[in-house]
């Protein structure tokens, strides 16, 4: 088992693409170091790797209200566990999973990454107050982290603007394909309806 230990913090394994990339990401990671996988909610449609370790903040949320509300016990509950397990890394994915890493971490003698997958001025203005409250969020606290990566050069760009971060600062990593599914999808029969 490595030595080297990564914290790995993302809101749920809900339907979606950011959590996808999780499950394909999570177990690479864990050739190279000891992953424990942090989920804010208990929010699971996708299976969770069984070979890690794994830890759910809050039970399942029932909506951005109760969201907002359990910001200050999540970043309460997730500096416990770092100290706790004393990484040497935390991994962030999505705007709320970065932004809780971010206070988790001050202080802490943890290296701090945080991945965006969507582009933050074109997808947040369209949640309303709740967008505009995560964008405020994003620009004073996203400069903070060590790394900050984007799923393509767009979401880099506007992270940038959006965040004033120096360009050079936020490097692109595209999200990773998962070419056995691809290979199993193909062997099957096409949909016929």
């Amino acid at each position: 088992m490595p030595n080297d230990r990564l914290v790995f913090v993302i809101p749920s394994l809900g339907g979606g693409g950011a959590e996808r990339v999780a499950i394909l990401l999570a177990p690479r990671l864990a050739t190279t170091f000891a992953v424990h996988l942090v989920l804010l909610e208990n929010r699971i449609v996708f299976p969770s790797p069984t070979d890690l370790q794994t830890e759910v903040l809050l039970p399942r949320l029932p909506g951005p209200i109760a969201h907002l509300l359990a910001l200050p016990f999540l970043a309460i509950r997730l500096r416990r566990l770092l100290r706790r397990v004393r990484p040497q890394a935390v991994l962030a994915s999505m705007e709320e999973a970065n932004l809780l890493a971010i206070l988790a971490t001050a202080g802490l003698p943890i290296r701090l990454v945080i991945v965006q997958h969507v582009e933050p001025r074109r997808h947040h203005p369209a949640q309303g107050w709740i967008g505009r409250m995560l964008l405020r969020g994003m620009r004073s606290l996203y400069p903070r982290a060590n790394l900050v990566v984007a799923v393509s050069r767009k979401v880099a760009e506007d992270e940038s603007a959006a965040c004033g971060l120096p360009a050079r600062s936020v490097i692109v990593i595209p999200n990773p394909i998962d070419l056995r599914h691809i290979a199993e999808a193909a062997r099957r029969p096409p949909a016929t309806d």
